[in-house]
């Protein structure tokens, strides 16, 4: 009673010092939730060592000072009242910002996920929303919450959506849920798995023991942590007892740490002593990096934490002592450790089986021979998971180990057998273009099967075998890519991802296309292409120089990525497993990285492949003339001029004819171009000089000037957009009103009693006569038009069908809808 404590400070140290009569008073199930601080009477060793961790901590977080990181700890574990007092605390080891880890997650399951790009929109109600792949909106939908049109078309956002603001939104107080809904690897603020779950693990030890400080000399129990519980979190600890519920979360972080390290539940007790003791030394730990005016310059306190006030302990402890305690050479230390703590003479067949760390090769060799000890030693068992978990020990994982981190990623270590069938893919795309194109049409091929086109077309043995390997390289490609494969913006239906290329599917699948089915096939290679040259990439610049290129034309089996995980464990099983006193798992990762990138080095894939071209379809200007030609994009100011010189959509079809037919034949004389420098060549130089056209053969003058073979596409999608141009985007909005629904029922009834005439004179009409408003909007359209009639371009019929089947009611206000209504 002498001692300068308090008494939840005494409470703790009574307990620890064997008293257990506080516990033995309270309920049967409260007892049972505190089991872990009862040590008489419990046989397991596993039991001691978490209760030995636990006092330890105890005692860590009672003597701690305020520029101690443990300060914060001891608040929580002592004085948790004064964690709220106005404002949210945040807790070191919580959940970070939900956005983050919904990205997270999607970019670990594989998906498409544009980074430095904004994702997070916003409703003008407040609801929020995710827009994957390149964050820009493609498709509407309604609010669920006020129904309004949220996401846009074309990455252009509707009026009621909005970009969500980049602010850490990460939740305050305690927020987890029960412990076996916790995540297997717990990761949070780029704090690497292992220093997380240490992280995780302290902090329930404090609370652990804060419950226990709070025992009263009479039951009930009082509730320690309601006030820091989030109501909006996953946490449900209100509803059960606080002891079993961060009891259980314990023994769970307990269990993690063990698995993460590939180690025994020893080896843990003896690293967070070793790391408690040497945080207790410290008088004050200064933050890494100034986090916001509290911590930066560093005055002294840690104690009660804002958010970044949070993120910077966390970063701290990490930086000064995780990744110190936790590193490739942690087990070294811990040798150290139980030289020092354990005493020469342990060294027996009973200890070694606790430890499982004692040194069998100093055992007497009869001693050997006649207990085998080894037979009783620990063997980690070498898994994936246990690669993993080592190369999250790892502090600079990915700048030391690239290649190794590169293809264990989730995604790309699922579709490296795809990889391996680069050539038989090329070939089968190559096979179908000299087969196919030009000479089918799209409706034959959906009526052809693969299965068909394998039995007909090859014309020998040889043919036939090279037509089976390469369908079955692409049918391979497409079970493992298809999956995770994008393309551009394209939105590909589940009921797509799961389907499986056979025999019996119908060659619109197969053969790579632009638009429809074929679009999935063009993915395919595109995307797989994009794989194996980032991989390439990053195998280069681990081993200090560029990648060669090699065309797609000349792609041979030595060029492409032949690897799996399947390969990846045998070799490190047969190569990079050794195993340390008592049989601790050991991997060699250097040499395990030095294998990958040599059996990894290969060129990137250039693709040069034509186009498929459909029997009786128009030219398609899609993704095929950069076979041949690189391509590149119009200026802005270019665009500008364009538009301007080529307003007519008539004039856009004529120059678009032109340039369509400049593409046919840039893309029959094939790759003999070149890729590189032949798009330097101006467009109308190439017209006058291959295709004999004259100088003015195109009618704009911007267009002879700077448009380049490299500018082809983007020049053919403006002249598209001329040609197309929708009439009525130029009209003064008063004469775009709406059609009641009579009027519009009265309008499409008449529509096909309507010569095209008619369509074309509003077209033409609004272009040149409504773009002000100089006519009244309220007039009648029938009475308008009739008053100059003699000036507008519309032949007798059409003028006729008008004045009989034209509602009388119309008015120009009406224009745009009558034109929507026609035209549609």
């Amino acid at each position: 009673t002498d001692l300068p404590v308090s008494d939840k400070e005494r409470m703790l140290l009574r307990i620890f010092a064997g008293d257990e009569s506080p516990i033995r008073k309270l309920p049967q199930e409260e007892q049972d939730n505190l089991e872990t601080f009862i040590v008489f009477g419990r046989g397991k060793m596993d039991d001691l060592l978490r209760w030995r961790v636990l006092a330890h901590l105890a005692a860590a977080l009672i003597a701690a000072p305020q520029g101690s990181l443990l300060h914060s700890l001891r608040l929580l574990m002592l004085d948790s009242s004064t964690l709220m007092d106005g404002s949210p605390c945040f807790l070191p080891g919580m959940d970070e910002d939900i956005r983050n880890r919904v990205m997270k997650a999607l970019v670990e399951k594989g998906e498409n996920i544009w980074k430095f790009k904004s994702h997070w929109y916003k409703c003008t109600c407040g609801y929020t929303f995710f827009i994957g792949e390149c964050g820009r909106p493609m498709e509407t939908t309604k609010c669920p919450q006020c129904g309004l049109n949220i996401g846009g078309r074309d990455h252009n956002k509707t009026t009621s959506t909005y970009e969500d603001d980049e602010t850490d939104r990460s939740p305050w107080g305690y927020c987890l849920p029960v412990a076996d809904k916790d995540e297997k690897h717990a990761t949070f603020r780029e704090i690497q798995s292992s220093s997380a779950r240490t992280i995780r693990l302290l902090l329930h030890g404090g609370m652990y023991c804060g419950i226990l400080a709070n025992i009263h000399a009479a039951p009930p129990m009082v509730r320690t942590y309601n006030h820091i519980v989030n109501n909006e979190s996953m946490c449900s600890m209100k509803n059960h007892s606080e002891a079993s519920y961060i009891g259980t979360h314990f023994a769970y972080d307990w269990k993690s740490m063990v698995d993460i390290l590939s180690s025994n539940t020893e080896d843990v007790s003896v690293a967070l002593h070793r790391l408690l003791l040497s945080m207790s030394v410290a008088e004050s730990d200064e933050p890494v990096k100034s986090a916001d005016g509290t911590a930066a310059g560093y005055q002294a306190a840690w104690g009660v934490q804002n958010l970044a006030k949070r993120n910077s302990w966390e970063e701290t402890i990490e930086a000064k002592y995780l990744k110190q305690q936790f590193n490739s050479k942690w087990e070294e230390a811990l040798q150290d450790c139980y030289k020092k703590w354990g005493g020469d003479q342990e060294d027996g067949k009973f200890v070694a089986e606790l430890k499982e760390a004692a040194d069998l090769k100093a055992f007497p060799s009869q001693k050997r021979e006649d207990e085998m000890p080894q037979l009783w030693a620990f063997r980690s068992a070498v898994t994936l998971d246990a690669l993993h978990n080592k190369i999250g020990q790892e502090s600079r994982a990915k700048d030391t180990l690239p290649v190794l981190c590169r293809i264990l990623e989730p995604k790309l270590a699922n579709i490296l057998p795809a990889l391996g069938r680069m050539v038989g893919v090329f070939d089968w795309q190559n096979l179908c273009m000299n087969q196919f194109s030009g000479r089918l049409t799209k409706a034959d091929a959906g009526k052809m099967t693969v299965a068909e086109v394998l039995a007909t077309v090859p014309r020998s043995e040889a043919e036939r075998i090279q037509w089976t390997r390469a369908f079955k390289a692409f049918k391979t490609a497409w079970r493992y890519a298809m999956p995770y494969a994008e393309y551009e913006c394209l939105v590909v239906s589940e009921e797509t991802r799961a389907m499986r290329i056979s025999e019996d599917d119908s060659m619109l699948w197969c053969i790579p296309d632009s638009k429809d089915e074929g679009l999935y096939a063009l993915m395919i290679l595109d995307w797989l292409t994009a794989q194996h040259n980032e991989l390439v990439q990053v195998v280069a610049s681990a081993l200090g120089y560029p990648a060669r290129k090699v065309s797609s034309r000349l792609l041979g089996e030595h060029d492409v990525i032949k690897y799996s995980k399947d390969t990846l464990m045998k070799f490190l099983r047969s190569r990079c497993v050794t195993y340390a006193v008592g049989g601790k798992l050991n991997l060699d990762l250097k040499q395990l990285e030095h294998v990958i990138r040599r059996e990894m080095s290969r060129p990137e894939i250039t693709i040069e492949m034509r186009g498929f071209q459909w029997l009786g379809d128009t030219f398609s200007a899609g993704n095929e003339l950069k076979t041949v030609i690189n391509q590149k994009d119009l200026s802005p100011d270019t665009i500008q001029r364009l538009k301007v010189e080529l307003a007519s959509p008539a004039v856009a079809n004529i120059c678009l004819q032109k340039v369509q037919m400049s593409m046919s034949f840039i893309l029959k004389s094939g790759s003999s171009l070149g890729t590189d420098h032949a798009g330097e060549m101006r467009l109308s130089e190439y017209m006058s000089s291959v295709l004999s056209e004259r100088a003015d053969s195109l009618p704009s003058a911007c267009a002879r000037a700077d448009v380049h073979l490299w500018h082809v596409d983007a020049f053919v999608k403006v002249l598209r957009g001329l040609v197309n141009k929708d009439p009525m985007d130029s009209i003064d909005v008063k004469y775009k009103a709406d059609l009641d629904a009579d009027l519009l029922a009265q309008v499409k009834a008449a529509k096909p009693k309507l010569p095209k005439s008619v369509s074309t004179m509003m077209g033409i009409f609004a272009e040149t006569r409504l773009t002000e408003t100089w006519i009244g909007f309220e007039y009648d359209i029938m009475t308008i038009l009739d008053s100059v009639q003699d000036s507008i371009q519309i032949d007798e019929e059409g003028w006729q069908a008008m004045q009989e089947h034209f509602p009388k009611e119309l008015k120009m206000m009406h224009w745009a809808a009558i034109y929507g209504v026609l035209t549609s």
